[in-house]
């Protein structure tokens, strides 16, 4: 995960990328989620929709690349982590949201999960930077 995030941070992707796909990572794992994917599956899935979240469309496909993926080799794992993403308000789940609602995780519990992961692959329209608020990113 760190060197993808090392090539994320190059892109200037923001300060809510590394705590987002931590974050991510760690409600798989308390969830249970995560035992049937491999650690560089779950690490770049994690990465993909963490970017996914934020706005950043295009940028996932080159993560995936660099990881030595295509999108639709990551396509389960993405959509199980935006489902547990959706799913972190359950009691199982709240000593996590706890902890990534800290100001020294970036606040990441508090963004909303992506809507749809229907389509994983950038289009025309996805590639665009991101909202320049915060407000934008659900906070």
């Amino acid at each position: 995960l760190r060197i993808l995030i090392h090539f994320a941070e190059l892109w200037a992707v923001g300060p809510k990328l590394p705590p987002l796909a931590s974050y991510l990572l760690e409600l798989a794992y308390v969830e249970g989620r995560a035992l049937r994917f491999g650690p560089r599956v779950l690490a770049t899935s994690a990465l993909y929709l963490a970017l996914f979240t934020l706005g950043w469309r295009c940028c996932g496909s080159r993560v995936a690349a660099l990881a030595g993926f295509r999108d639709t080799d990551l396509q389960s794992c993405v959509r199980e982590l935006n489902a547990v993403h959706k799913a972190a308000s359950t009691s199982s789940l709240l000593t996590v949201r706890r902890k990534y609602k800290q100001p020294q995780r970036g606040a990441v519990s508090t963004i909303r999960p992506a809507r749809a992961i229907s389509q994983l692959a950038p289009t025309s329209a996805a590639l665009r930077r991101p909202p320049a608020r915060a407000a934008d990113y659900g906070e």
